[in-house]
């Protein structure tokens, strides 16, 4: 492109005070479009110059640095409807960049406004943090298997872990759904059809157990979702 054109575009573009964003606005392009013919790497087409002549309110010679001929009076017409200029790339890119970005401030701010609730129960999450059952399971399973050769069945007691830490992670809660959606009544089903299974041989009736947590979930959501 022509240098003395490209320095004319920002020289024109700087007398009507605009900046390349606000042209590129005006003019339907990207900024990066007007910085290119700025800087002498691309040349607008005839249309681009038609549009721009239109908004500076000059002639296509005055805005190209002619002079017209004195009995020749110029008449521009609308320029036509352009279609619609596809984004660039990079600007798609800075798009996802910054709906990323959005949805990882939302879930910042999610969290600090829940960590701003007190807990719903403060008194019995500090308690049960206090109950080391992660020490006194395994402990139990050893001496209870070293002194009396219990190794079978006291090894169900094992799965009174999972229970624990899930009642625990409930306890730590800020609201009553919040409370009764992260009860462990899937773990505590399991840990009470082993039992009943591997103590009492009831591995017939016990397996009903199992079903307790799919239904207690269905009727909390339920009750829940009702309130709103």
């Amino acid at each position: 492109m022509d240098t003395e054109l490209s320095a004319r575009l920002a020289a024109v573009r700087k007398e009507h005070a605009f900046s390349q964003e606000q042209l590129a606005e005006k003019m339907g392009l990207s900024r990066q479009a007007v910085s290119k013919w700025e800087r002498g790497e691309s040349a607008p087409d005839t249309q681009n110059l038609i549009a721009l002549a239109k908004l500076y309110g000059m002639s296509l010679d005055e805005l190209l640095g002619a002079e017209a001929p004195a009995h020749t009076e110029e008449v521009y017409e609308e320029p036509p409807v352009l279609a619609e200029t596809p984004v660039p790339a990079q600007t798609k890119k800075e798009e996802r960049i910054a709906r990323r970005a959005g949805r990882r401030q939302a879930l910042a701010d999610g969290r600090a406004a829940r960590a701003a609730q007190p807990l719903l129960y403060p008194g019995a999450h500090r308690v049960w943090k206090l109950v080391p059952v992660w020490l006194i399971v395994p402990v139990l399973y050893f001496a209870l298997g070293f002194m009396a050769g219990a190794w079978h069945p006291t090894w169900v007691l094992f799965l009174l872990l999972p229970v624990y830490f899930g009642e625990l992670f409930a306890l730590n809660a800020r609201t009553r759904k919040e409370f009764y959606v992260r009860q462990p009544v899937f773990f505590a089903s399991v840990f009470l059809f082993v039992l009943l299974g591997v103590v009492f041989g009831a591995w017939r009736f016990a397996w009903v157990l199992l079903v307790a947590a799919p239904v207690y979930h269905w009727v909390v959501r339920g009750r829940f979702s009702e309130r709103r």
